[in-house]
């Protein structure tokens, strides 16, 4: 084990000796006073100077600041002794993994400080995690006492104390049977390969596995093979790192990354791009490699949402250029999880090489991001909503791909005079908000911003009259006006609107066309406009905090007004209900720019 030169504090210089007063017996008497200098004829000035001023005593000057600088340096030396109790370590784990790894996923068992603190405050509102009485630190070892319990190893007695600051988990997925080892980081070798041989006899020994002892690279090197000589598993401790792996070669390149010999995961340019996208201070990461990341059905087909229309992210195959299929494109994929003053939040980025997209997907990317403005007409009292921007690329790319699939598509957006006019008038945010409403019966409303009012109205009367014909000859359905705070609202009425709790009614006011699932649930977009809206209420506005307000999606849910007010008493059991009341609301943000696509997923505890 290498370690650094010991170096001892050095004693503090010794002061030079003050500089003495002359000394006065202290039975002279005083002392007489100077005569007074002679003043010439005719004038009044002396002849000679006046002496200069009685020099300051500096005694208690220099006192007190000698006495400040010993305050100083305590107060400074006391926060460096609080603060390495507190600090975190960094990734010290991603330089031993080689570039290549497709997955790559670290803990940190140090966080940083601010990290520890929100935990710690986190962690102090759940009974179940501390909060009762006992430490979060406690309740975890005695976690981890009884999960190694039925192992015959202790936690306490046989991990902890070697346990280092970092854990990670690297595989190769392409190419053949996957590949995997797990890293973590030691302060006590000894101790660590002692556990490690353990853990081999008791837990490994009735696995059919025949150990022997290699060397790589100077390292000694444990192998299992089976009964036919294929090895498969291998364990070794590796600069002051445990490492496990299901294939001996995989350990071996893991070897010789750390002695210097190969590129490593923590230098390679798509890795630190990736995590540019996210969080600095976090409590563990995730990253996916671009080769892998090119082979994820779900991104290789596109993103149909956040703004990006169809040209860049079709809906159907066949329907369009797609550069998100092009592996060259992507730089990796990430994901962090923190801590925060107030939640918990889970980032996740997809790092993009805008250099190698078409100029129409980075124009639309790098587009379309703000504060969407039917927040501003949510009632205070929703149970949630789902924002968008970039709604009239979506609906024009998603209404060519269906009349191209099947023609009667084309009738009836004809019929209803959907076209490019009608989606021209639409400023792109759009929403859906659920809120209270008869009953048990939630309510809620759709919300489409609009550049022109009559416009959208006349769109939403042609739709209501289509609604009305499709009613069958004995169910007749029509619209009636009424007006609420100056604003004309159409209500359907008729046999064919009175559903439980379901009775459509419209209106577009304030740049917005709103369409209710009742008159009520209109109001209430109206009365939020007029101020009382979702912005004022405490837990959407401390989860906003968290989020990017310029955003392309928004979808948010209120976790205490949905179980307060949609489930039943009694249905939750009271242990778990005393956790799940700190548990307050949930929201996922996401954003696209030119070069990466980013989405936040957060939980509010109170």
């Amino acid at each position: 084990m290498n370690e650094g030169p010991y170096r001892p504090d050095q004693p503090p210089g010794e002061q030079p000796p003050r500089e003495q007063p002359p000394y006065r017996p202290q039975d002279a008497g005083p002392v007489p006073a100077p005569p007074p200098p002679p003043v010439p004829v005719g004038g009044t000035e002396p002849l000679t100077p006046p002496p200069p001023p009685p020099r300051r005593k500096r005694g208690k000057l220099l006192a007190a600041a000698v006495a400040a600088v010993v305050v100083i340096a305590g107060v400074a030396f006391a926060a460096v002794i609080i603060f390495h109790k507190v600090a975190g370590t960094s990734d010290v784990l991603a330089k031993m993994v080689p570039a290549q790894a497709d997955v790559y996923v670290t803990a940190y068992l140090d966080p940083s400080a601010s990290q520890k603190l929100h935990l710690r405050s986190l962690a102090n509102k759940f009974p179940a995690a501390g909060g009762g009485g006992g430490s979060l630190s406690s309740t975890l070892d005695q976690t981890l006492e009884q999960a190694l319990s039925q192992t015959g190893l202790s936690y306490i007695g046989d991990v902890k104390p070697w346990l280092g600051t970092q854990l990670a988990v690297a595989a190769q997925l392409r190419g053949g049977a996957p590949q995997a080892a797990v890293l973590i980081t030691s302060k006590d070798d000894a101790r660590a390969q002692a556990t490690l041989d353990k853990a081999r006899d008791q837990l490994l020994g009735n696995a059919g596995l025949t150990w022997s002892r290699e060397t790589h690279g100077g390292v000694t090197v444990n192998v299992g093979s089976d009964s036919s000589g294929a090895p498969q598993a291998a364990y070794a401790v590796v600069d002051h790192t445990v490492v496990l792996s299901n294939a001996p070669s995989l350990l071996d390149s893991v070897i010789d990354t750390a002695q210097g010999h190969g590129s490593n995961l923590g230098d390679d340019d798509a890795y630190q791009a990736t995590l540019t996208g996210l969080p600095d201070d976090v409590l563990g990461l995730a990253f996916v490699s671009p080769a892998l990341v090119s082979q994820i059905p779900q991104l290789a087909t596109g993103l149909p949402f956040a703004g990006v229309p169809p040209s860049v992210a079709p809906l159907a195959p066949g329907t369009g250029p797609n550069p998100f299929a092009q592996a060259s494109a992507f730089q990796g994929l990430g994901a962090s999880l923190s801590a925060q003053s107030n939640g918990l939040a889970l980032d996740v980025t997809v790092a993009l090489d805008s250099s190698k997209l078409p100029g129409s997907a980075k124009d639309v990317l790098g587009s379309g991001a703000h504060e969407n403005t039917v927040l501003g007409f949510v009632p205070r009292d929703a149970y949630g909503l789902f924002a968008l921007t970039g709604f009239q690329q979506l609906a024009q790319g998603a209404l060519d791909q269906l009349a191209a699939a099947d023609p009667n598509v084309k009738q009836i957006t004809d019929q209803i005079g959907l076209d490019d006019k009608v989606l021209g008038d639409l400023t792109g945010d759009i929403g859906i908000e659920v809120g209270p409403g008869t009953g048990q019966t939630p309510s809620g409303a759709l919300l489409l911003g609009t550049k022109n009012e009559s416009g959208t109205q006349q769109f939403l009367d042609r739709l209501a009259a289509f609604a009305s014909e499709q009613q069958s000859s004995g169910q007749p359905v029509t619209f009636q006006s009424v007006t609420y705070k100056g604003v004309t609202i159409k209500v359907a009425t008729g046999p064919g609107a009175e559903e439980p709790g379901i009775q459509p009614a419209y209106a577009v006011t304030g740049g917005m066309g709103i369409v209710g699932t009742t008159p009520d649930a209109v109001k209430a977009v109206i009365d939020a406009h007029s101020g009382a809206n979702i912005t004022g209420s405490s837990n959407f506005s401390d989860t906003f905090s968290q989020l990017e307000h310029s955003n392309n999606a928004l979808l948010y849910a209120d976790i205490e007004a949905i179980l307060s007010k949609v489930v039943p008493p009694g249905e939750i059991p009271s242990e778990v209900q005393s956790n799940l009341s700190r548990l307050k609301a949930a929201a996922l943000d996401v954003t696209a720019s030119s070069d990466r696509i980013s989405t936040r997923l957060f939980f509010l505890i109170k």
